[in-house]
Parts: structure tokens; sequence; C-alpha cells
């Protein structure tokens, strides 16, 4: 089994990963990510929840603050376990990621681009179109 702690920006402990092979061979990732407002950081806790979603092969997709993280751990478990694929969950679970990063992206843009049209603007109104 391999284990890592995710840290965050201080250097403290925010979560953890693990990855494992299952018994066809192929690669599960399991994850966890510190919830600091929900409580106190506990890192047996951290690691007991990325090994359980591990153990399960959970599809659940990784916090997009530690999306790149997952995604090194990733290939440094392709590295460690050669020649053995990663789970179709686990697999799922990156592209749920993906695709949520990618979205928040664009969120993002389009929020910057409407900031930008604004304050070019000779109003100091904004009118939204909430739909």
């Amino acid at each position: 089994m391999l284990i890592q702690y995710v840290r965050n920006g201080k250097g403290q402990k925010a979560g953890a990963l693990v990855a494992k092979t299952n018994v066809a061979g192929h690669i599960i990732i399991g994850h966890s990510k510190w919830a600091k407002s929900m409580d106190d950081y506990d890192s047996t806790m951290a690691l007991r929840v990325a090994k359980d979603r591990a153990d399960k092969d959970s599809k659940v997709a990784p916090a997009l603050s530690i999306l790149t993280k997952y995604n090194k751990f990733t290939s440094r478990a392709q590295k460690y376990y050669k020649n053995c694929p990663l789970s179709a969950n686990t697999l799922c679970a990156i592209a749920i990621a993906e695709a949520k990063n990618k979205a928040c992206k664009e969120n993002n843009q389009r929020l910057l681009t409407a900031v930008k049209e604004a304050s070019q603007a000779k109003t100091s109104t904004i009118e939204m179109d909430c739909k």
C-alpha cells in the first residue's frame, strides 16, 4: 500500500491519499480532505477515510483543492505498481474531478469577463440575467 499525506499551504497535514491494488490487479486510489470548518484534523481519521474509499473502490471525486496532488499521486502509484492499470472507478473519479475543475475555470472566466465589461461601462450598476 502506498500512502501520502496531503499538506495545506502552511505545511500542515490536511488529508491523505492511499493507493493499492485490488484482486483483479487494478490500482485503486482513496483520498480524504480535512473540512477545516467542520472538525479538528485527525491524521488517523484522514488515513482511515482514504483507506475505506480505496477498499470500496469509491467513485467519489477528490476535492478540487487537492486535484493536482491527487493526479501526481496517481502517476506515482502507476510507477510503483508497474504494469497495473487504474480501476474503472478511479478513472471515473478523475474524470468527474477534471470536469468540475473545467467548469469552475469556465465560470471564473465568465465572471472575469463580466467584471471587466462592467468596469468599462459608463454606469456603475451591473445587471445580471438570473435564469
